[in-house]
């Protein structure tokens, strides 16, 4: 796991509160669920920290809980896209051109961080 990475979350969180550049929670549309999700990753970080021999599982179950947040993000928007149209709402901000390439660069990396943290466990065996 890369401490720094997840150290480094303040930043995100402040690009996307402060100056409204949301590029690491785009799949999350409420701000209150946004500066939970940020949470996570800065206490995996401190504990990665702390803890360095933590730092491969934490990273897998960082990462997989990002990517099923990711996963289930898109799910939503998608089944809600007619229900935006019915009531004249704005589709969500995931499903544009931003959004989705948001998701698959996300997700890229997660995936990347996943497998790399349970190649990592998998050797210490």
């Amino acid at each position: 796991m890369r401490r720094q990475h997840y150290l480094g979350t303040p930043l995100f969180a402040l690009l996307d509160f402060g100056f409204g550049f949301n590029v690491r929670a785009v799949f999350v549309e409420s701000s209150v669920l946004r500066a939970g999700y940020y949470l996570i990753p800065m206490v995996c970080g401190l504990i990665g920290w702390k803890r360095p021999g933590l730092g491969p599982r934490l990273g897998m179950i960082e990462s997989g809980f990002s990517l099923a947040c990711i996963i289930i993000g898109v799910w939503l928007a998608v089944f809600g896209v007619g229900d935006a149209i019915v009531e004249g709402r704005a589709v969500s901000p995931l499903l544009s051109p931003r959004g989705l390439a948001n998701v698959v660069l996300s997700g890229g990396v997660l995936a990347l961080s996943f497998y790399g943290n349970q190649a990592q466990v998998m050797s210490e065996r």
